[in-house]
């Protein structure tokens, strides 16, 4: 019965299935699971993905049950409890950092959504501070290399800036 109902959720009955069953069957997937600010996509396949996450990650968060110190889930609980505490260290320490990137570069709109005004915030100025003054690299890179002509020469080059958000 709830896989029924879940079904039935998910239909868009402004389409005719004749003309595209897809849309017909799944079309308001997108309204019953938007997406998450922290998920780069929402399917079946990630919503299965993200609920055994969850799950393991909520028995990675009990404790032991055995006392021993050798045993292999005291080992891997303690190991993955150190490892959020040392992220969330990070984290913290990486928080002030970051909100001096963004005051210093001219704020941003999603922070200072009462106050953000669009007139005194220039790309270029704040693209600027971002490589100068942070030594972050936001859309290319800088680097000296061998000229390939002439191997006695030294050449500034600027590279596309390889995003880790297209790797995952």
């Amino acid at each position: 019965m709830k896989s029924a109902a879940y079904s039935l959720q998910l239909l868009n009955t402004t389409v005719s299935p004749c003309n595209d069953f897809q849309t017909y069957a799944c079309g308001s997937f997108k309204k019953v699971h938007p997406l998450q600010p922290d998920r780069p996509d929402m399917s079946t396949k990630y919503m299965v993905y993200y609920q055994n996450q969850d799950k393991l990650e909520r028995l990675l968060e009990q404790p032991a049950s055995s006392t021993s110190t050798g045993s292999y889930e005291r080992k891997l609980k303690d190991f993955f409890a150190s490892c959020t505490e040392h992220f969330e260290k990070m984290r913290q320490q990486g928080q002030p950092f970051l909100q001096q990137v963004v005051s210093t570069s001219g704020g941003w709109w999603a922070l200072e959504s009462n106050t953000w005004n669009t007139s005194k915030w220039n790309f270029q100025t704040a693209l600027q501070k971002v490589h100068v003054d942070f030594w972050t690299d936001a859309f290319f890179t800088f680097s000296i290399t061998t000229d390939l002509v002439d191997w006695n020469k030294r050449v500034i080059e600027v590279s596309e800036r390889q995003s880790p958000i297209g790797s995952q």
